[in-house]
């Protein structure tokens, strides 16, 4: 069927992923905050993504890290990619790339992970920060800032337009 999933940092009861199944009307805590690597635990997690292969990764904020879960089982795989701060995540099933919003001390990022671990700038200037909601459409990216409350394009030039301005 088909799943939606979402994160919850600073939940009362501990930072988690939810699924929903949009089929059954089933829903529930997917991964809890603690439990599936050892000692870790999310340390507010943000963006998720799936890949083709059926992996669910987490902009785990804090942590500093993008991880992977089955997204059918919830089972932890591996922390995937360390960046600094990634929030956003939008899986390009067209390209076979990861994308993520870094936000680093000086400048906000938008980085194309490779599954062979390479990373690519692909938009700095253009980032505002608080950038959380990240998709991408041709070749033009989409986000959303918190802060801001709008939402931005920035097409192939690195040249970015509001697209929503209030609202959010």
């Amino acid at each position: 069927g088909k799943k939606l999933f979402m994160s919850d940092a600073f939940g009362t009861a501990g930072d988690k992923i939810y699924r929903f199944d949009l089929t059954t009307g089933e829903s529930g805590v997917f991964i809890n905050t603690n439990g599936w690597s050892g000692t870790a635990a999310f340390n507010n997690p943000r963006g998720l993504a799936i890949d083709e292969n059926g992996f669910l990764y987490v902009a785990d904020r804090n942590s500093n890290l993008i991880r992977q879960f089955s997204a059918e089982t919830g089972a932890f795989v591996k922390n995937a990619y360390s960046l600094s701060s990634p929030q956003g995540l939008f899986y390009d099933y067209a390209e076979k790339n990861l994308l993520t919003v870094s936000m680093e001390a000086t400048s906000h990022r938008v980085y194309c992970v490779r599954s062979n671990g390479y990373y690519r700038v692909i938009c700095s200037s253009a980032v505002s920060a608080n950038c959380m909601g990240l998709a991408k459409i041709g070749s033009d990216l989409y986000y959303s800032s918190f802060q801001e409350q709008c939402v931005y394009r920035v097409d192939a030039e690195g040249n970015r337009t509001t697209v929503v301005s209030t609202g959010l």
